[in-house]
């Protein structure tokens, strides 16, 4: 099976850089349908997933259904060692077991190291992530938010993250040590949500191409936020830093005391 969609690649490597080796339960999963034409890859670390969609090619040989799980430390070295600017290989190899493939490198572009791994028994906390993802609250992402939050980030040197709040409609860019406050853009005017993005956050959505055909959605959830698209999903936390939280007690305190102001 081969991937030959250049955006595809990219969120691979974004996958894959999100994979924690060090993680408890150091594993990659697959699900493999044929029904739904795709590849679907969960990982990254135990409290922080992340999936991606490969669609299935036509192939003489069609893949066989299943899910299974490879070392996660295999498949970081397998993507960054397999795949060209434009295309990626997979080998499934079913012949030692008829339940659990060996995954193998159809070509190494850069040499031969990662060339193959015997998949397991499918990590079950994987599969239960994926089989939730559907009952997750998303909301839509519109072209132009994503423009404007990259457009700001590419604005500051030392950007480290942007909250956006909805409600206040205000804007805040922690740069660094230091926060600058924006006048609300019009092209967030209809963002949905209030939200903290981290700059992990906003180079995955950078890397997510959210254009007219490719309308991306955002989860906002107690300790992290998700963005999805036909092509995967992302975590990553929303842990909002020091400065912004202690702006937001601020604002908070003075809208008591005009309150209690105002009721005598």
């Amino acid at each position: 099976m081969k991937n030959n969609t250049p955006d595809s690649i990219t969120l691979i490597d974004t996958f894959a850089n999100k994979i924690n080796i060090t993680d408890p339960a150091p594993y990659v999963t697959c699900i493999v349908s044929n029904e739904n034409k795709q590849i679907s890859i969960i990982g990254g670390s135990s409290d922080s997933l992340n999936v991606i969609h490969i669609p299935i090619t036509d192939h003489p040989q069609p893949l066989k259904d299943g899910k299974w799980s490879i070392n996660s430390d295999f498949f970081k070295v397998f993507v960054k060692n397999t795949h060209t600017p434009n295309t990626i290989g997979f080998l499934f190899d079913y012949d030692d077991d008829p339940k659990y493939p060996m995954l193998a490198a159809t070509k190494l572009a850069y040499g031969e190291q990662g060339r193959y791994c015997q998949s397991v028994e499918a990590y079950q906390p994987h599969i239960e992530y994926y089989l939730h993802l559907s009952q997750k609250q998303f909301l839509d992402i519109m072209p132009q938010h994503c423009h404007e939050i990259i457009h700001l980030r590419y604005k500051h040197k030392s950007f480290t993250g942007i909250y956006i709040n909805k409600e206040q409609q205000t804007i805040q860019v922690v740069d660094g040590d230091n926060i600058i406050d924006y006048k609300y853009p019009e092209d967030l005017l209809d963002f949905p949500a209030t939200v903290y993005l981290t700059a992990e956050t906003v180079k995955t959505l950078d890397s997510m191409n959210c254009s007219s055909l490719n309308t991306l959605s955002l989860c906002v959830e107690q300790d992290q936020v998700l963005l999805s698209s036909p092509a995967g999903h992302f975590s990553s936390s929303n842990k909002m830093p020091d400065q912004i939280n202690a702006n937001i007690a601020a604002t908070q305190d003075n809208e008591v005391i005009f309150i209690a102001e105002n009721g005598f």
